[in-house]
């Protein structure tokens, strides 16, 4: 029996060495998955930053399109009135051309009026003569 207690306090022994090398190796040893989880979580914590200024950037961005879209409607209500106002120009324009056509017509018979009396004046005589003046001076 003795040999029998003595494999079981070598076991118990030896276990309880491996256990205090494993607690110290724990504690005191190698940090280097701590350091690789330090490292995470400094990069989690990068990450959730650089997130935070996106969603700034996003927020804002958001906004200057809302600005930029109520903008946008202001000059599309400019552009069609000043469409509106030019299509109106432009039948103003038709009719006046028309006018001016008119009155290119009438100054062109006018002259030619002005050009046969001077190469043929009238020559009133007696009672042509009055009636002549008093129509003049009844249309004035």
């Amino acid at each position: 029996m003795k040999s029998s207690f003595d494999t079981k306090n070598l076991i118990i022994i030896v276990i309880s060495i491996v256990a205090i090398f494993l607690l110290i190796s724990y504690f005191y040893g190698s940090s280097g998955y701590k350091k690789v989880i330090k490292m995470y979580e400094e990069k989690a914590l990068e990450l959730e930053k650089r997130r935070d200024e996106l969603r700034d950037q996003v927020e804002y961005f958001k906004e200057e399109a809302r600005k930029d879209s109520i903008e946008a409607a202001a000059y599309e209500f400019k552009i069609d009135s000043v469409s509106k106002l030019i299509a109106q120009k432009e039948i103003q324009i038709q009719i006046l051309r028309g006018d001016l056509q008119v009155q290119r017509e009438k100054k062109k018979e006018t002259e030619k009026k002005i050009d046969d009396l001077s190469k043929n004046p009238i020559v009133r005589k007696g009672d042509n003569l009055i009636q002549s003046l008093k129509e003049k001076t009844d249309q004035k």
